[in-house]
């Protein structure tokens, strides 16, 4: 059964991309068929290519296919998919890889339509591609931060990477990120440390940020020099094989190898008595009071001022969007110095402090 891998982290610049373009072709040359869907956001008018993808010869132009063209009819599935196969070098295996990469792209101006904001939707479309295809593995490269275009992508995978970078901004960030995989109840959930200097006590720290987060890291990727000067249409894995970066992303496509397929994309398709639906129910709530829950998510808890301000609504309708959110369990309210905050129950009761994780210089 197919694999869908969404690969995540709280902020830019943690070396996502990298990472996961790295991944994709390692599985590639070990003879597996890959596909990778990049996301974005931005406006499509002011497209420009992505640095980190130029290494797979990929020009995202103006007019390139997007995941809602080929959902709305409007281009085909050769069209859609950017066949990459001709960048793997099989050296680690003799049967021949696939890597196929697809762009899918979120507007504010233009939102998404309905229907590719619908879970069980975007489960049909990707799993059209991956039976197409005959995909082994689907990496999703995640858009950082939540919201609501992420939220779904992150709901259907069968196992969520979350990319992790040794500094303190994005360790709340990630805490409420791995708070909230966990209750969409995906299937393996799991850290991966990069850009970590080799000064540091690696077994403490994987130990300390293991505990502090009760989450299991798969990976620490060590500071890689080369990297930083790199020419942009080389692939750090196939130039630098024995680098221990690129040891460690084999080492990570071997252990991806051994999670279960067992809550694969096709059994939650299959399967509508998934305990997991209620939670798809909170993806699945109207666009008003999925914003309302997206913006609560944002900034943990509001009071019923910074609702109004935040989100235009008229009073009235406000307080009925928060009473049904209230019954249906999905948000829940807190009388502090006679104000009532709201916060949605996707996020800690306790939030991880920074003082609560650990001290960078103990390593």
């Amino acid at each position: 059964m197919p694999q869908i891998i969404s690969i995540h982290s709280f902020r830019h610049g943690t070396g996502k991309s990298t990472f996961t373009t790295n991944l994709a072709v390692t599985l590639g040359q070990q003879g597996y068929r890959v596909g990778l869907v990049e996301t974005d956001i931005q406006r499509r008018s002011h497209f420009s290519p992505r640095s980190h993808y130029s290494s797979l010869g990929v020009d995202w132009g103006e007019h390139q296919p997007l995941l809602q063209d080929y959902f709305l009819g409007q281009v085909s599935l050769s069209e859609l998919v950017c066949d990459r196969s001709a960048l793997l070098n099989p050296t680690l295996s003799d049967a021949p890889g696939y890597l196929g990469i697809i762009h899918h792209h979120f507007n504010f101006v233009q939102p998404l339509p309905p229907e590719l904001r619908d879970v069980q939707q975007i489960h049909q479309i990707l799993w059209e591609i991956t039976t197409h295809l005959q995909l082994d593995y689907l990496l999703i490269d995640l858009y950082p931060g939540l919201s609501e275009e992420t939220l779904p992508l992150i709901a259907l995978c069968d196992i969520f990477l979350v990319l992790l970078c040794i500094d303190y901004p994005e360790f709340q960030g990630t805490a409420v990120t791995l708070d909230v995989a966990k209750r969409l109840e995906i299937p393996h959930i799991t850290l991966l440390l990069n850009q970590v200097p080799k000064t540091l006590n690696t077994p403490l720290l994987k130990q300390q940020i293991e505990m502090a987060y009760d989450t299991s890291i798969l990976g620490i990727l060590p500071w890689a020099e080369p990297m930083q000067t790199l020419e942009k249409e080389d692939i750090f894995s196939v130039s630098f094989p024995d680098h221990p970066y690129s040891q460690v992303v084999q080492d990570i496509a071997h252990h991806l190898r051994q999670f279960s397929s067992a809550n694969s994309l096709e059994n939650k398709l299959n399967s509508s008595s998934n305990p997991g639906l209620s939670i798809f129910e909170l993806i699945e709530l109207s666009p008003v009071k999925r914003q309302l829950i997206t913006i609560m998510i944002r900034h943990c808890s509001m009071t019923w001022e910074e609702l109004i301000n935040a989100t235009e609504q008229e009073p009235q309708k406000l307080h009925i969007l928060l009473q049904e959110l209230l019954e249906q369990g999905f948000i829940e309210a807190h009388h502090t110095n006679q104000k009532t905050y709201y916060k949605p129950r996707l996020i800690r009761s306790k939030p991880l402090l920074k003082n609560q994780l650990f001290n960078l210089e103990d390593l």
